[in-house]
């Protein structure tokens, strides 16, 4: 009896010499018979059509075990208000100069609150505050007010106008101790450039501890250090005051670097307004789809405002979120700040490159991608999902899809006709030829929900048994 030899299927696409040889290693040690073929590519692994689901999962437990977790990225925040601070301060200097000028209440103003040597012994601590308020003449106000606001302004957006203010007014004051304090008696200070200097050692110091925490190359940690240096040496060296404002810098990063663990307001996220429209309708549809399920994929989740959503609506599921890298972290920065508990940390997934690093699932989701991707991409998603979904998973797609060919609306034949444009391969797909991979994978059509913007979500199951 002649018996006809089983052909291999790829398990892998092409990897490098290294990875491949690794992948190998996993699959020896699970005793699952494999192919390794080189191309000019590179290599990759072919199993037998029996043993795939089985390699696949064996790679994914590898994967997830050994993949060192995504760095989170650095998330700048950008408090409100910042300019409040500025303008608060440009009143202070212009005001008090006024009435130095005009002698307010007949005082002599510089007299009263110029900084020397001896105020420690006079009991006069006040006067490293009131120093910051006065000028010798125009030209020294305008060029602190100029310089103040530049510095103050991205301090304030940092670390918030209240906080970041008052550490500029405490760094000016404490290095205006300090220099009174190595000076002669007859030697007099005054001015904000202290303050100033303090306001670029707070931003300095930010960017270069921010990187710090990301643990980023040493060059990007240093850059922002480097560049308040750079503006010190530009701005504030070279005269008779060349010590105030190294003083005034050198403290601005203290209160900030004694603080490691002080958390920042929400950044700016990325948004969609699609997802927020259309968010409501699809919820109706999952919440049916779903029932009685626990782990769920959603396949692109883009902004991760559907994720954030859903799992805050659905809270009996565990929310996996998906991106390709390039959209990794606008995911990320709004899961880290909105996602409730049962939103898990989004994982890197290119639906081309199996195997799939997540667990088995109870069902996937995704919405608005199957005409963003090439219809290559198309059936590999498909053809990848029997590895990671459980018997009875569940499977829903949302957005537009032409029916025998014939589109829903004129709005969506100008859409695919856009989407064309921009790339040949992608396109509204026919929901026959959709169907016709899913059947092939065991899915059958559950559900062809009309929605909202001449959008459909179609929902598909798998059976409990697979015949």
């Amino acid at each position: 009896m002649l018996t006809v030899p089983v052909p291999l299927i790829a398990l892998t696409s092409e990897l490098s010499p290294s990875a491949c040889a690794d992948w190998a290693l996993v699959l020896d040690s699970a005793g699952i018979p494999y192919e390794r073929r080189t191309t000019a590519e590179g290599s990759s692994l072919w199993v037998q059509p029996a043993d795939h689901t089985r390699a696949a999962f064996e790679l994914q437990h590898y994967l997830r075990e050994n993949r060192r977790p995504p760095a989170a990225p650095v998330v700048w925040p950008n408090h409100p208000h910042a300019l409040y601070g500025v303008y608060g301060y440009a009143l202070v200097l212009i005001a008090v100069t006024i009435a130095a000028v005009v002698r307010l209440g007949g005082h002599n103003w510089h007299a009263a609150g110029v900084l020397d040597a001896a105020f420690l012994e006079r009991g006069e601590a006040w006067r490293v505050l009131t120093a910051l308020t006065l000028h010798a003449d125009l030209l020294h106000l305008l060029s602190n007010l100029a310089f103040g606001a530049l510095f103050g302004y991205p301090a304030a957006r940092l670390l918030g106008p209240g906080i970041a203010w008052l550490l500029i007014l405490l760094g000016g004051g404490m290095a205006y101790g300090v220099d009174a304090m190595l000076h002669a008696p007859n030697h007099h200070l005054l001015g904000a450039s202290t303050a100033v200097f303090t306001a670029l050692g707070l931003v300095a110091a930010y960017g270069w501890r921010r990187h710090m925490r990301n643990w980023s190359p040493w060059m990007r940690r240093t850059a922002p250090l480097i560049g308040g240096i750079a503006l010190l040496a530009f701005t504030g060296t070279g005269g008779e005051n060349t010590d105030l404002h190294v003083a005034g810098f050198g403290l601005g990063p203290r209160p900030r670097l004694g603080n490691p663990r002080a958390r920042d307001t929400l950044p700016m996220l990325p948004h969609s307004d699609a997802c927020e429209r259309n968010k409501g309708p699809i919820l109706e549809v999952l919440r049916e789809a779903f029932a009685g399920y626990k782990d769920i994929l959603e396949i692109g989740s883009g902004t991760g405002q559907h994720a954030v959503h859903f799992a805050n609506e659905m809270p009996w599921l565990v929310w996996q979120p998906s991106e390709r890298l390039d959209e990794m972290p606008g995911l990320r920065k709004r899961i880290v700040y909105e996602g409730p508990k049962n939103l898990r940390a989004p994982v890197e997934l290119d639906v081309t490159q199996p195997p799939w690093d997540v667990r088995r699932m109870d069902g996937v989701f995704t919405a608005n991608t199957l005409h963003i991707m090439s219809w290559r991409e198309v059936e590999a998603f498909f053809a990848n999902l029997p590895a990671i979904l459980k018997p009875g998973a569940v499977l829903v797609i949302y957005g537009p899809f032409r029916y025998a060919g014939a589109y829903t609306s004129e709005s969506n034949a100008s859409f695919d006709d856009m989407l064309r444009a921009r790339d040949p391969q992608s396109g509204i797909r026919d929901f026959a030829a959709v169907d016709a991979l899913a059947r092939g994978i065991g899915f059958v059509l559950q559900a062809d929900h009309r929605m909202p913007a001449n959008n459909q979500t179609l929902v598909w199951k798998r059976p409990l048994t697979l015949v």
